[in-house]
């Protein structure tokens, strides 16, 4: 089973740390990850070589969508629901029927 990790970047200082984290966890417990931390870095390589500037929002939900749509189920972060990115994963998520997997301390939930 495949899942992909949401939660608040814009404006978040480290968020790459919580994201790295859930991913080491979700590892170990025998899942596959899709984590926007790092599919988004070709993202960020080609607009900023080819167009000298930061990828636009549009641009981050599109990779990210189609990431989520590989997906068999989503992890939400901690406070995902002041993200708006991570609230339209996240109702895209239940729209489609993906399953949706907490991880509380060392337990997970399916």
């Amino acid at each position: 089973m495949k899942v992909y990790i949401s939660g608040p970047i814009t404006n978040v200082d480290n968020f790459e740390e919580a994201f790295f984290k859930r991913e080491k966890t979700l590892k170990s417990l025998g899942y596959l990850v899709a984590n926007p931390v790092t599919f988004c870095k070709p993202l960020e390589e080609r607009i900023r070589k080819n167009f000298n500037r930061e990828p636009s929002y549009q641009e981050y939900m599109e990779v990210c969508i189609n990431q989520l749509w590989e997906c068999d189920a989503i992890s939400m972060l901690d406070n995902w629901e002041n993200s708006k990115g991570a609230r339209i994963e996240h109702d895209l998520a239940v729209a489609c029927g993906k399953s949706i997997i907490a991880v509380f301390g060392a337990k997970w939930y399916l």
